[in-house]
């Protein structure tokens, strides 16, 4: 079966807002000491997004980081955002 975090990988490192919202999930619980989540978001998610955010919190849920596919996602995600200089949602 594959990795929810393989499978929406394209639509994670997407630049639109509820994509970003879904990046700072996946990432808070990665090192939520360093990346924030603000579960409020979730009230504007559409069904199609709030049905991906389901799929990954149960995903970790069940793996955590055990999920090769969830820590490489976020590996790049921190590449990325340190390439743009964007460190924590609070910093966009």
């Amino acid at each position: 079966m594959t990795s929810p975090f393989e499978k929406y990988r394209d639509l994670l490192l997407d630049d639109y807002s509820t994509a970003e919202s879904l990046q700072n999930f996946v990432l808070s619980l990665y090192n939520r000491k360093t990346f924030r989540f603000d579960p409020q978001d979730i009230r504007f998610y559409d069904i199609e997004h709030f049905e991906i955010f389901i799929e990954l919190a149960s995903s970790y849920r069940e793996h955590g980081e055990a999920d090769r596919d969830f820590i490489a996602l976020c590996n790049e995600m921190v590449a990325r955002r340190k390439q743009s200089g964007r460190k924590r949602a609070t910093d966009a």
